[in-house]
């Protein structure tokens, strides 16, 4: 029998991409890259370099000669501190499960007597534009292991994310990235450089994240 009444109207669906799957975990995985870039607000004075670091699960490279970030010490301590935000979610998005982050990147001995090594500490948090919640942290094998001149190290970190976190519309995501020199003299210091130019082989920093896939 024909049927001539209106056809039902289908809602939409909101469809998240993922890189991929944890099937058993209901888990989408979604790759992000760190990067730099410009933050000026009017055209720059000569040399000026004001940046901003972000996530991007674009595959674009980091602005001019800001592919990279490093900091010095004179003793055990912190060489640096970054944050680097998502772009807001514009729909909700629950987060849980395990994070992975790799980075790589040089370490420059301070004293050629004294082994010298950098150490990461990297933390998740949701970031409303005002209140910074953390959702998961990390630490890091030491890496980049020198007593005298420069030495590369390649670093892989799980961040366990215990809870589902729920993200609104208007959430950050930010990955904020401390980084540390270790030596074996804790009075010497070193120089720290983290690379962030995705476009570059052993330049990224690469982040994957955990999203519950809604069923």
């Amino acid at each position: 029998m024909a049927f001539d009444g209106p056809f039902p109207i289908q809602p939409e669906v909101a469809i998240a991409s993922y890189d991929f799957f944890d099937i058993a975990e209901g888990t989408g995985i979604k790759l992000f890259n760190g990067l730099a870039v410009a933050d000026h607000s009017s055209i720059a004075p000569h040399t000026s370099q004001v940046v901003k670091y972000i996530l991007s699960s674009n595959n674009i490279g980091s602005d001019g000669v800001n592919i990279f970030k490093s900091g010095t010490t004179t003793e055990d301590d912190l060489a640096f501190d970054i944050d680097l935000d998502l772009t807001q979610f514009n729909a909700p998005r629950d987060i849980q499960g395990t994070a992975n982050i790799t980075v790589n990147g040089t370490m420059t001995a301070g004293d050629p007597a004294t082994n010298h090594s950098a150490c990461f500490e990297f933390i998740l948090s949701k970031w409303d534009g005002t209140t910074e919640t953390p959702i998961g942290t990390g630490f890091s094998n030491p890496g980049g292991t020198v007593t005298s001149g420069t030495n590369t190290f390649f670093l892989t970190t799980p961040i366990s994310i215990a809870a589902v976190n729920n993200f609104k519309i208007g959430d950050i995501l930010r990955l904020t990235v401390k980084a540390y020199t270790r030596s074996s003299l804790s009075t010497n210091g070193g120089t720290v450089k983290l690379f962030l130019n995705p476009v570059t082989a052993d330049e990224e920093l690469k982040l994957w994240i955990p999203f519950k896939i809604q069923t």
